[in-house]
């Protein structure tokens, strides 16, 4: 049983930590070398010096466990030889008899593994966190809500980053429900948004948000599992191109509607109907 342990064990006995028992686990953490009836400090040496015959040390005196988790051992199994980082869990627990520390109790995992998957995943979140922030395309992720007759009626923003903040005006919306901060906002953003996260299908759109007094060209995906109800948005601020082509059209239409009139009161009149329907 103590051979087939999934994690490591050992038991050091005595002040100096003389080995009595280890698993094939805790060989192997410790580079396979020959421990028994020796003591931590002669057979470890690159334990000694990462202060583990200390933390030994304090238990067997304080009579306290000691706990830690992801804890670096650089081991060393031969002097000058090749060093290979491992991180482990572990607890020594110190072993008792009327009331007087006799041994420690060595007992582990060793999670290097799960600690380099940990920190892959710190410095692709940190690397994706900085490109998100620093990119001039505005980015957000949102939750949406359905009513009973699953209708899509709001959505919370989930996170977002400087982009998005500034082209939609919005201050910490972070955590809180589009209709509280934005009141008023067209049914047509819950109903593309709540089509993707209800489909998985993405979409790309142009739309007019009055209540921000802009339009946005917008891509629209759903991320996560089906249930959540998540989709990661990319937009961008297009109002000055909108205007523009306004703009544009309006005077194409004007020139067509004064191409054949020579009366001033008549092209006034028509020029007048032009920017009315310009403007709205």
């Amino acid at each position: 049983m103590f051979a087939h342990a999934p994690g490591f064990m050992a038991l050091v006995t005595g002040p100096e930590h003389r080995f009595e028992l280890t698993n094939p686990n805790y060989q192997k953490v410790i580079g396979h070398r020959e421990v028994i009836g020796r003591t931590v400090g002669e057979v470890l040496t690159d334990a000694v010096a990462q202060g583990y015959l200390d933390l030994l040390d304090q238990v067997y005196r304080s009579g306290e466990a000691h706990r830690a988790d992801s804890a670096l051992y650089a081991v060393q199994a031969e002097p000058g030889g090749e060093i290979v980082d491992r991180y482990v869990d572990f607890v020594f627990q110190p072993l008792k008899e009327d009331g007087r520390v006799w041994g420690v109790f060595i007992q582990g995992m060793d999670v290097s593994d799960r600690h380099r998957a940990d920190q892959a995943l710190a410095l692709s979140e940190a690397r994706y966190g900085a490109l998100f922030a620093a990119m001039a395309t505005g980015f957000c992720v949102i939750e949406m809500k359905f009513d009973a007759a699953d209708r899509p009626v709001d959505y919370r923003i989930v996170e977002g980053n400087k982009a998005f903040e500034e082209m939609t005006g919005l201050v910490d919306p972070y955590g809180k429900w589009v209709s509280e901060i934005a009141p008023g906002l067209e049914q047509h953003w819950f109903d593309l948004y709540g089509g993707v996260a209800r489909t998985g299908e993405p979409v790309r759109f142009e739309n007019p948000a009055d209540i921000f007094g802009r339009w946005y060209d917008v891509q629209a995906l759903r991320i996560g599992q089906p249930g959540a109800w998540q989709v990661a948005i990319l937009f961008n601020n297009i109002t000055e191109r909108k205007q523009s082509e306004t703009r544009q059209n309006a005077l194409l239409e004007l020139n067509d509607a004064i191409r054949d009139l020579t009366d001033a009161g008549d092209i006034a009149q028509a020029s007048a109907q032009v920017l009315a329907r310009t403007m709205g």
